[in-house]
């Protein structure tokens, strides 16, 4: 299996352009590497897993999204959270 992440970065603001779409490509870079980690640790949860048992996991998580996106609380990362991943090793 193959996955390509596309990340396109337009920022037109003169002067700032250049530095703000480094940071953010940055910052994408390191986000998809700490991810992609993390579902090759998870592997060992669904490598033995029939088909049927994908279809109830994806049909929790698809359950699991909707309730969170129903939920009004702040999701994703705040830009200082970012900022402390961005200065993190990874």
């Amino acid at each position: 299996m193959c996955c390509y992440k596309l990340v396109s970065v337009n920022f037109k603001w003169s002067g700032l352009q250049r530095v703000a779409e480094r940071q953010i490509h940055k910052a994408y870079s390191r986000l998809f590497t700490k991810l992609n980690r993390e579902c090759v640790c998870w592997m060992d949860r669904w490598l033995c897993m029939s088909m049927s048992d994908i279809e109830k996991l994806e049909e929790e998580t698809k359950r699991q999204l909707h309730r969170q996106i129903a939920d009004s609380d702040r999701k994703g990362m705040a830009f200082s959270e970012i900022s402390k991943f961005n200065n993190s090793t990874v």
